[in-house]
């Protein structure tokens, strides 16, 4: 979950981050040796009242004792969400100190 840094304001705040949850599974599949590492990753679940983030949140505060957020009616809408994420490394020099790569993340 994810919540602007004044929880005490109801209205939208447009300055900083919005209310949002989230709530997905990722696979992660990596291959590497010495040389050279190529992954990817699958994301997929929703972001929105569908998380539950509210109520999660407003459980933890009461639970510890501290003020209620009370902007969480401008969270963003219920959504799918996907994201899929490629890595890719090579060395180019390597020596007993140190080792240099190129990178290529998408």
């Amino acid at each position: 979950m994810q919540t602007p840094e004044d929880l005490g304001e109801s209205q939208p705040i447009f300055d900083d981050v919005p209310y949002v949850g989230m709530i997905g599974i990722a696979n992660s599949f990596i291959a590497f040796n010495n040389e050279e590492l190529t992954g990817f990753q699958l994301l997929y679940g929703w972001i929105g009242p569908a998380t539950l983030a509210e109520q999660a949140q407003t459980a933890a505060h009461q639970l510890v004792g501290v003020k209620r957020p009370q902007g969480w009616s401008n969270q963003l809408d219920t959504e799918p969400l996907i994201n899929f994420y490629i890595a890719r490394k090579k060395k180019f020099f390597s020596n007993e100190s140190m080792d240099f790569a190129w990178a290529l993340d998408v």
